[in-house]
């Protein structure tokens, strides 16, 4: 009997073992592909345009680096190290005394960041060398890296959380639609205010990193496809419709009320120029005044903003659309196209609302929506009307 008991309980043993080893394995398996599956798919780099027209720069990597050619294939050097002046000359472009014989060349740091002019800056370099011998300087990086380096100059990093990460959805939804339409260009995106500005690593913050990872792949989308998700910083009450600006006609570009950007620092503006001082400024534009009798505004539109503006000259009226006049004045003097003027005998007045286009986010009113315990979500389906919320 004592035998045969043995016998059994061993066999008992080894069964159950195998099925604790087959479920274990079945499980294991599951939970490897289910890992696997989750695993985000690599993101599409930025290409941001740093320097235009360049005779040379300054460039510094610390470890390795490979110098490939111009799509990408071949590596042409690669070496350890580099701290040099970058220039060209009629038949190639140089890294101090490493003279490469191409119009275009691709700069891969292993450690996926390298210095331009002392500037931290994270992915690598494009470096194409003009007709003139200037260089454009173009810095390619991963796009989640790319926002990182957009948020602190777009918005105060001390502002709350959700109006952080409201502001990372629509600069990643705004370079993803650049990236779209500019793939035929050099570069997708400026480093300056006429795209976003970037200021690569130097520009991290703990909490525009936070806003960045916590809402990492998620985008705007209207149509089921991204868009410009403009912005700006104070729409002054009223956003303005994009259509009145450019070719763009988007339910979720319409202007909305505005009730919660009233007490911004922005939301009201004023701005005195002696006469001699504005003809100065127009006539450094191109126009030929030798007198400003006044300036008379012809139409609005429904958010409020100046269509157009008659210019009273001696020398004959000029109309000038307001944006144009805006920006040859000066976008930081005169802040939005929503103003009233006024004159005396020597100089001209102006009043107005906002700061910015006025088209998409108004930035100041994201802020104080958050402060009324909105979260992100509510921020962009207010601004950005009927657009959805999606991640890729």
């Amino acid at each position: 009997m004592v035998p045969s008991i043995k016998k059994f309980n061993n066999y008992k043993l080894r069964v159950i073992s195998l099925i604790i080893f087959l479920f274990l394995t079945y499980h294991l398996s599951l939970i490897t592909y289910n890992y696997s599956y989750a695993q985000p798919q690599k993101s599409r780099n930025v290409r941001v345009l740093i320097l235009k027209g360049a005779e040379k720069f300054d460039l510094y990597i610390r470890g390795k680096y490979e110098i490939r050619s111009p799509d990408g294939k071949n590596v042409i050097k690669e070496g350890k190290g580099i701290n040099a002046k970058v220039y060209a000359d009629n038949n190639a472009i140089n890294i101090s005394d490493i003279r490469i014989n191409e119009n275009k060349i691709i700069i891969s740091p292993e450690s996926g960041i390298f210095y331009l002019n002392n500037r931290p800056l994270r992915g690598g370099l494009i470096v194409k060398k003009e007709n003139d011998l200037t260089l454009l300087v173009i810095n390619y990086l991963d796009l989640e890296d790319y926002v990182k380096g957009v948020l602190f100059h777009e918005v105060s990093h001390h502002w709350p959380i959700e109006a952080i990460k409201a502001q990372a959805i629509a600069t990643r939804t705004y370079v993803l639609y650049q990236v779209e339409v500019s793939k035929d260009k050099d570069y997708d995106v400026t480093s300056d205010i006429y795209s976003q500005v970037y200021g690569g690593k130097d520009a991290e913050r703990y909490r525009t990193i936070k806003a960045a990872e916590e809402t990492e792949g998620v985008v705007l989308t209207c149509k089921a496809k991204v868009f410009p998700a403009y912005f700006h910083a104070t729409c002054g009450g009223k956003t303005e419709d994009a259509s009145e600006l450019w070719q763009t006609d988007l339910p979720a570009l319409k202007g909305v009320d505005c009730g919660f950007c009233f007490k911004s620092p922005h939301f009201k503006w004023q701005k005195v120029f002696s006469k001699d001082e504005l003809i100065k400024r127009l006539n450094s534009s191109g126009y030929r005044f030798t007198s400003l009798e006044g300036i008379q505004i012809l139409g609005r539109d429904k958010s409020g903003r100046i269509r157009k503006l008659k210019l009273k000259s001696k020398d004959g009226d000029v109309f000038i659309p307001a944006k144009d006049f805006r920006q040859l004045v000066g976008t930081r003097v005169i802040r939005s196209t929503n103003f009233a003027v006024n004159k005396s005998a020597d100089n001209i007045y102006f009043e107005g609302f906002g700061w910015g286009h006025g088209v998409g986010m108004c930035q100041w009113g994201a802020y104080f929506m958050s402060i009324k315990k909105y979260k992100y979500q509510d921020i962009l389906k207010f601004y950005y009307p009927g657009a959805e919320i999606e991640k890729i």
